[in-house]
């Protein structure tokens, strides 16, 4: 099971790659599955409301700068999952914005409730951008660019690290840190 969700993975990101976002979508939903994780195809908006209420009792008024320091998530499920969801989040920008919302906050879920992986910047610095846009919670969201930057660093990931800072430099730094 975990190698077939491994070998999709390369599927996904070969769809992205080839602009056939949808195929990508669909691949990281059965994908997911494998590994007992359920991305809704419907409610949508009701699947990220219930995402986003759950993101809120899992930080239970922790500080976002603290989150860098969990212990590393150690289950090879999860982070395969992790990492799933994290190659999930270009398609879903580019097929449904719901989507990607729901896409990103479940990574970063995965991130709080099993720990971090190099993947999670993905996950924290793509629900920045939901934050940003779609909810102007513009001073979280910074922090969570912030925090995905330092999840970076913390993994010597260079290639989460150039993400990151791009993330936190193009859409997240200029709502509450202008020139």
């Amino acid at each position: 099971t975990l190698e077939r969700a491994q070998l999709y993975n390369v599927l996904i990101v070969q769809y992205t790659l080839l602009a056939r976002y949808t195929d990508a979508i669909e691949t990281g939903r059965e994908a997911l599955r494998l590994l007992g994780v359920y991305l809704p195809e419907r409610a949508l908006h009701a699947a990220f409301d219930a995402e986003l209420a759950r993101y809120r009792r899992l930080l239970r008024g922790r500080a976002l700068a603290t989150l860098a320091d969990d212990p590393e998530c150690v289950d090879p499920e999860k982070r395969v999952a992790l990492e799933l969801l994290s190659n999930m989040v270009v398609p879903a920008r580019y097929t449904d914005s719901t989507l990607f919302g729901l896409v990103s906050i479940l990574n970063v879920n995965f991130s709080l409730e099993h720990g971090p992986t190099a993947k999670s910047t993905v996950g924290y610095s793509a629900f920045g951008m939901v934050l940003n846009a779609a909810m102007n919670e513009y001073r979280e969201a910074y922090e969570l660019g912030d925090l995905a930057l330092r999840i970076a660093t913390r993994f010597a990931d260079l290639a989460q690290k150039c993400q990151a800072c791009f993330m936190l430099g193009h859409y997240l730094s200029p709502w509450v840190k202008h020139l």
